[in-house]
Parts: structure tokens; C-alpha cells; sequence
């Protein structure tokens, strides 16, 4: 039985794309720490603490200091980023970078995918607040929810990529 794990894993793809390979290799993966699958929901765990951050943030400034809540999603989800970075640097992607300048310019990178999810995060917001009627609390949550994907794989292939 070790020999066909030994066998599966040297069969695993070395990048997320194509990914026919990754769906192929099956729910395995799940268990497999450093494997995509793995990460991905290391990535989700991070992702709920986050959205507690964000959702707790969100809430105080929009209905506590009653600020635009374009202005409390954005710092919000900037606030949220910061906790994110930290946990997927030491949990989700086991990141080996140390010393001041090797993560300060990973977090910059790792900002600049964020900010691709933000865009989403914040598109989503208005159109369920102007559009549906949504209240903006929970129509930021479901923002949040839809930009999952893109920040997971920028932070994959981009912020938290070894070189």
C-alpha cells in the first residue's frame, strides 16, 4: 500500500494547470499536506476567520459609526488581510521567508491579489445593495464568499509561491 501512494504522489502534478491532472488524482489530496487540495482548505479555514474579522469590522464602522459603506467594506476587508496573511503564511502555505524586507515584499504581493479580490468583493456589494436592496452587511459577506477562488489562487501561484 505505501508503494501506491509512494506511486500516486510522484504522479501528481508539480503546478495547479492543467487541471485535469489535479481532478484526476482524486479526494486523497485532501490529506496530503502541501497539496492543493490541502491548502485549499487550510485556505477556507483562514478564509473563516477572516470573514469573522471582516464581518465584525464591517459591522462596527457601518452600523456602530454609521461611516459609507463602501468606505467600511473597504477597510474591512483591508483589516481582515492583514490577519489572513499571517495565518496562510504560517498555516495554509507553510511560507519559509523571514526578515523584515523578504515579507514586506511578499505581503505587497500577497496585497496586490487581494486587491483583485476586493474588486470583486466590492462589485458584488453594490450591485446586491442598489441593485437587490440587500443590507450591506450581508451583501459584504457574499462578496467576500465570491472572491474565495481568485484570492486562493493568486496566493497559490503568486504570493505564496516558492521559488
Amino acid at each position: 500500500m505505501n508503494h501506491l501512494h509512494a506511486q500516486k504522489a510522484a504522479q501528481r502534478p508539480a503546478t495547479l494547470l492543467p487541471l485535469r491532472p489535479w481532478l484526476g488524482w482524486g479526494w486523497h489530496g485532501l490529506f496530503v499536506k502541501g497539496h492543493t487540495s490541502n491548502q485549499f482548505v487550510r485556505f477556507c479555514l483562514v478564509g473563516a476567520s477572516g470573514v469573522l474579522v471582516n464581518y465584525l469590522v464591517m459591522r462596527g464602522l457601518y452600523n456602530g459609526l454609521r461611516l459609507p459603506y463602501g468606505l467600511c467594506s473597504v477597510t474591512a476587508y483591508l483589516v481582515a488581510s492583514v490577519n489572513n496573511f499571517i495565518w496562510n503564511k504560517i498555516f495554509t502555505f507553510k511560507d519559509a521567508a523571514r526578515g523584515f524586507w523578504p515579507v514586506v515584499k511578499q505581503y505587497l504581493r500577497f496585497l496586490s491579489v487581494i486587491l483583485l479580490g476586493m474588486a470583486i468583493n466590492l462589485g458584488a456589494l453594490v450591485l446586491l445593495v442598489e441593485l437587490v436592496g440587500l443590507d450591506p452587511v450581508p451583501a459584504n459577506l457574499l462578496g467576500v464568499l465570491l472572491a474565495t477562488v481568485s484570492n486562493f489562487l493568486g496566493n497559490k501561484l503568486f504570493a505564496f509561491r516558492h521559488r
